[in-house]
């Protein structure tokens, strides 16, 4: 079966199977957009946030860090270093990580939004958020030690 066509004074037959198929692979690239757009505006709304209101970030990130009910407490220093210790170690997660912790606590989405932005589960965003949080406390904790250890040597 074709499809005919007088355009232009021209008659133009094109087997259906091929516009079948070109309108399947528009379709396909148009679905992959829509699932790409989500994670890209999310990435960048993460990116936007950390660089405009680092403090947002910081703080949420100090009350997890220091809470009591935490499988992994530690003194945090106060003062700007400890600060800059806990940016750092954000920007230094990998960028899924650093997304989903800037989002959930500077930008306060939910489990379950952050997840429909990514594809994937609330859950799996649960597990992906403590990763972060294990990997921010371990780096913020390094850096507090190293400085430490400097101070010791210098005094």
């Amino acid at each position: 079966m074709y499809l005919v066509s007088l355009a232009g004074g021209l008659v133009t037959a094109v087997p259906v199977a091929i516009v079948a198929s070109l309108a399947a692979a528009v379709g396909a690239a148009a679905a992959l957009l829509y699932r790409l757009a989500p994670k890209q505006l999310l990435r960048a709304k993460a990116t936007e946030l950390l660089d405009a209101e680092p403090g947002r970030v910081v703080e949420s990130m100090k009350k997890i860090l220091s809470a009591p009910k935490s499988t992994f407490v530690f003194e945090l220093e106060s003062g700007e270093e400890s600060d800059w210790d806990i940016l750092d170690a954000v920007w230094d997660l990998p960028e899924l990580e650093r997304t989903i912790l800037a989002v959930r606590f500077g930008g306060r989405m939910t489990l379950a939004e952050t997840g429909d932005s990514f594809g994937i589960s609330r859950e799996r965003v649960r597990q992906l958020e403590g990763r972060a949080i294990t990997g921010l406390r371990e780096s913020v904790k390094a850096a507090q030690d190293k400085r430490r250890q400097a101070a010791v040597g210098e005094g």
